[in-house]
C-alpha cells in the first residue's frame, strides 16, 4: 500500500507507471487529480490512492528526483513518497497510518463477527494471539449459532498446587503428566493467563474486559493445595494424594468426588463457599476451619479424626463415618448429620441449630450458647451439660448417662433410655 504527496501529482503518476511496469495494481489515476486541491491532509488518510501486493523495496532504489525521498512507515508494504516535508508532518502521517490500519482491522473484525453468526456450527479456524509483540498461543475457534468458542492447550511445567486469582471454572483430573486445556467463549479463552511458579499453577486473566468465564480442564499426578482468591468453581474428580488443603478467601463452589488422602484433607475458609460437596472423601483426618460463610454437604465422609471449628456462619448436611468427631462453634452453625464412629464431642458457645444422630462409643456435649440441639444416640457413655439458653434434647440409648443443667433451659431426656 502506497500513498503520495499530492503537491507533486506528476511524481505520483510517474511512480504509479513504474509500479505498473513491475506488475502492480494502482487505483484509477484520475482520483489522484481529484485530491490535488485538497492538500496533504487528505492524502494522509490514504483515501483511494492505494497500491496492493508490492514490496516497498521496489521503490527504494528509484533514483528519479521527484520521488527520491521515500519514507518506510509501519509496514514494509506501506510507504510515502514525499518532498521536503517537515518532521511533524511525517509524524502526523505515521499516526494517520496507524489509525487507519486500526480502523480497517476493526471493520474486518466486525465483518468476521457478523459472518460468524451465520456460520454453520462446527466451522473451525486457528487464531494466533499476540501479547508483548510475540505469538502467545494458538486458539482453535469454532463458529456457531451461539457465538464463537475457543479451545487451547497450554504447555506447563510440573505443579502440585493451584492458585486462582481471577474467574475460573475448573475440572480437575488425575493424570500421569501435568496438562492444562482451556475452552469456552473465545474471548475468555484468549484472556486466560496460565503460568507455573515454584510448583504452583497460577490462573489469572490478562484483563477483565470479557464477561465470560474460561473453563479449564487440568490434569496432574497429584494436587496438595488449592487456593482461591477470586471466583472459582471447581469439580475434582477421582484423586489420590498424600494431603490436600483447600484455602478460600474469595467466592468458591466446589465438588469433591472420590478423593483419597493418606494424610489430612483440610478446608480453611475465610471467604464465601455456600456450596461445597463431598461426594466421597476417604482421608486419614479431615479438618474444616471456617471464619467466613461455609455450606457443606457430604454424601459420605470416611476418616480417622474429623474436626470442625466454626467462627463464622456454617451449614452442614450429610453422613459421616469417623473414629472421632469434634465440633466447636462460637459462630452460627446449622447442622443435620448422621454420625457413626467411636466418639462425638460437641462444644457450643455461639448459636446452634443442630440435629444429629450418633452410633458409637462415647458422646460429650457442652453448651454455653443459644439455639436448639437435638441428639439421637446409641452409645455406651453419655456426658451432657447445658448452662446456656438452648433447647437441648437427647433421645435413644446410653448405658452410662450423666446429664447436668444449670442454665435457663434444662435438658430434655424423656426419650433417653425409655425402654
Amino acid at each position: 500500500m502506497y500513498g503520495f504527496d499530492t503537491k507533486d501529482v506528476a511524481a505520483a503518476h510517474k511512480c504509479a507507471a513504474y509500479l505498473r511496469q513491475n506488475g502492480s495494481c494502482f487505483t484509477d489515476t484520475a482520483k489522484i487529480r481529484g485530491y490535488e486541491k485538497t492538500g496533504r491532509k487528505q492524502i494522509r488518510a490514504f483515501c483511494d490512492i492505494v497500491l496492493c501486493g508490492v514490496d516497498a523495496s521496489l521503490l527504494v532504489g528509484i533514483k528519479r528526483p521527484q520521488i527520491k525521498n521515500i519514507l518506510p512507515l509501519c509496514h514494509k508494504n506501506i510507504i510515502f513518497a514525499y518532498r521536503k516535508m517537515k518532521i511533524q508532518t511525517i509524524i502526523d502521517m505515521e499516526k494517520r497510518c496507524f489509525i487507519l490500519s486500526a480502523a480497517m482491522l476493526v471493520l474486518l473484525t466486525a465483518s468476521s463477527c457478523s459472518g460468524s453468526r451465520k456460520a454453520v456450527a462446527g466451522h473451525e479456524r486457528t487464531v494466533t494471539y499476540m501479547y508483548g509483540g510475540k505469538p502467545h498461543t494458538d486458539i482453535t475457534v469454532v463458529s456457531g449459532h451461539t457465538g464463537e468458542r475457543g479451545t487451547r492447550v497450554v504447555p506447563v511445567k510440573e505443579f502440585s498446587s493451584i492458585c486462582n486469582s481471577g474467574s475460573a471454572n475448573v475440572t480437575l483430573r488425575q493424570g500421569t503428566v501435568c496438562r492444562v486445556e482451556i475452552c469456552g467463549n473465545a474471548c475468555a479463552v484468549k484472556e486466560a493467563d496460565v503460568s507455573v511458579d515454584n510448583g504452583v499453577l497460577m490462573l489469572k486473566q490478562h484483563s477483565r474486559t470479557c464477561s465470560n468465564t474460561p473453563e479449564y480442564v487440568i490434569y496432574a499426578p497429584g494436587i496438595t493445595r488449592i487456593k482461591n482468591r477470586g471466583r472459582l468453581k471447581i469439580n475434582m474428580e477421582n484423586m489420590d494424594t498424600d494431603n490436600l488443603t483447600v484455602e478460600n478467601s474469595g467466592l468458591l463452589s466446589a465438588v469433591f468426588g472420590q478423593v483419597r488422602c493418606s494424610g489430612t484433607f483440610a478446608v480453611n475458609n475465610t471467604g464465601q463457599s455456600e456450596k461445597m460437596v463431598f461426594a466421597g472423601i476417604d482421608a486419614g483426618d479431615v479438618r474444616l476451619d471456617n471464619k467466613g460463610i461455609l455450606g457443606t454437604s457430604a454424601d459420605n465422609i470416611k476418616c480417622g479424626r474429623l474436626v470442625i471449628d466454626n467462627k463464622g456462619q456454617q451449614k452442614m448436611r450429610g453422613k459421616i463415618n469417623s473414629s472421632g468427631m469434634e465440633v466447636s462453634n462460637i459462630g452460627v452453625i446449622d447442622c443435620n448429620v448422621d454420625i457413626e464412629g467411636r466418639s462425638f464431642k460437641l462444644s457450643n458457645a455461639g448459636q446452634a441449630d443442630m440435629q444429629a444422630t450418633f452410633k458409637g462409643t462415647e458422646v460429650n456435649v457442652s453448651n454455653t450458647g443459644i439455639g436448639r440441639i437435638s441428639l439421637g444416640v446409641d452409645c455406651d457413655k453419655l456426658n451432657a451439660g447445658n448452662s446456656g439458653q438452648c433447647d437441648l434434647s437427647i433421645s435413644g440409648t446410653a448405658d452410662n448417662a450423666v446429664v447436668t443443667g444449670s442454665g435457663i433451659y434444662e435438658i430434655d431426656t424423656r426419650r433417653l433410655n425409655n425402654f
